[in-house]
């Protein structure tokens, strides 16, 4: 009978923290919300490196010819 309990309120708890997390994405007030996300096509617009300015520094964000990316200060 108390497992039978305990369990009852470990998954109403388990549910109602789910159904928080989903109305905080809806809503736009969940703290651990995705950061904004940019294509890195968007970013080198056709070019083989962007020039990225960061607290008065500059940094290059470089494609290779494997097509991965190198951030370099």
């Amino acid at each position: 009978m108390i497992i039978v309990i305990i369990y009852t309120f470990i998954r109403d708890e388990i549910q109602a923290l789910e159904n928080d997390k989903i109305t905080d994405r809806k809503s736009g007030d969940d703290q651990r919300a995705m950061p904004e996300t940019w294509p890195s096509e968007q970013l080198l617009k056709g070019q083989s490196y962007a020039l990225i300015l960061h607290k008065g520094n500059e940094y290059r964000l470089q494609k290779t010819r494997s097509g991965k990316l190198i951030l370099t200060k």
